[in-house]
């Protein structure tokens, strides 16, 4: 009987080792690997056009960013839409994204504050792949509210990019480590990258082991030395957000970040 719970022990040290101490091999697309540095738009061009709408991630498009930045929910009914809140007001009621059918998401303006522009809806994720040009690289990031974790998301993502077979322009992020955990369960092949700010519900450095995502994602009012150098000894590129003045940018480059996402796309200019 010792010797089994000896055995037991020795068994549960090692999974431990497994899920938290192992060193593990960061690897981006080859566009965020050989960039000096990236920019993301985010929520596509949101200071030019209503955030996460077609006509905002064109926007992006048309300015040159690197890359797009989108927010993924699964409606009731299945369908990957791009929206950032829990919530959204349906038929002058706050209703959840999860609980309303495409056909009822399908009827939702989401102007924002452009009420001169025309109707916006909220896009599919497939509409946008399909406007995004070969050389960009699209960020997805999952939302995690209530009990998403444990819904199909994941698997119809996975099953969306192979389809489109855009592995090697897709990163999937989210504040969320046990949503890395399942990407990379689903696929080994997708880039992920954790997302943390000082507000976040997990430790970062326990995220990060646990996880073992690509990349990095960081509110820059939490960057310090201390941190940049803890996750560039494990390899990690760090981006930061939300990037929206020149003196935000100049930091972040001074800390030596790999990137940034922005509202702003002429920040790049």
């Amino acid at each position: 009987m010792q010797v089994l719970i000896i055995l037991l022990l020795i068994i549960i040290i090692l999974i431990i080792c497994q899920l938290f101490f192992i060193i593990w091999n960061p690897l981006l697309p080859s566009k965020l690997e050989e960039s000096t540095f990236f920019y993301y738009g985010h929520r596509g061009a949101p200071l030019i056009a209503p955030e996460n709408t077609i006509t905002s991630f064109q926007a992006a498009i048309d300015n040159n960013m690197d890359g797009i930045e989108l927010d993924v929910q699964l409606t009731k009914d299945d369908y990957l839409v791009v929206y950032h809140d829990q919530a959204v007001k349906y038929k002058n009621k706050l209703t959840k994204i999860n609980t309303l059918s495409l056909n009822q998401i399908n009827t939702i303006d989401v102007q924002n504050k452009f009420e001169n522009r025309s109707f916006h809806n909220i896009p599919l994720l497939e509409d946008v792949i399909k406007i995004l040009p070969d050389e960009m690289i699209l960020n997805i990031e999952i939302k995690s509210y209530d009990n998403n974790v444990f819904n199909n998301l994941e698997k119809i993502l996975m099953e969306l990019i192979a389809k489109h077979s855009i592995e090697d322009k897709i990163i999937i992020s989210s504040f969320n480590p046990f949503i890395i955990k399942k990407i990379k369960a689903l696929n080994t092949s997708i880039a992920t990258a954790f997302i943390w700010s000082s507000k976040s519900y997990y430790a970062y450095k326990l995220s990060l082991y646990y996880s073992k995502p690509d990349a990095f994602h960081v509110n820059i009012n939490d960057v310090n030395k201390d941190m940049i150098q803890w996750v560039k000894k494990r390899n990690l590129k760090m981006y930061a957000y939300t990037i929206n003045i020149p003196e935000e940018l100049k930091k972040a480059k001074q800390y030596g970040l790999n990137g940034v996402f922005t509202d702003n796309p002429t920040i790049k200019n």
